[in-house]
């Protein structure tokens, strides 16, 4: 099961548009954490981590998730520089 659904997918690639990047210099990858055994019947969220990486720098960074959206702070990273710069 993946962590990352269609609709996240989708507002990544427009994050990566709005800063100038270009989507297909990007790469997703998710890493469920093991969630302990719950009681039968009980409520969990899955919990993992999203790893993006620029394939022109090598540059990757995790967010984690299952609490605040990863969105969240992705979008902060881009315009700061995090990936590196945008190519002219």
């Amino acid at each position: 099961m993946s962590l990352v659904d269609t609709s996240e997918i989708e507002d990544f690639h427009s994050i990566i548009a709005k800063a100038g990047y270009l989507k297909d210099d990007f790469e997703l990858l998710d890493k469920e954490r093991p969630l302990p055994p719950a009681p039968a019947g009980s409520l969990f969220f899955l919990t993992g981590t999203v790893v993006v990486k620029r394939r022109s720098t090598g540059v990757e960074r995790s967010y984690p998730t299952g609490g605040t959206s990863w969105l969240v702070v992705f979008e902060k990273d881009p315009g700061v520089g995090a990936f590196g710069q945008v190519a002219e």
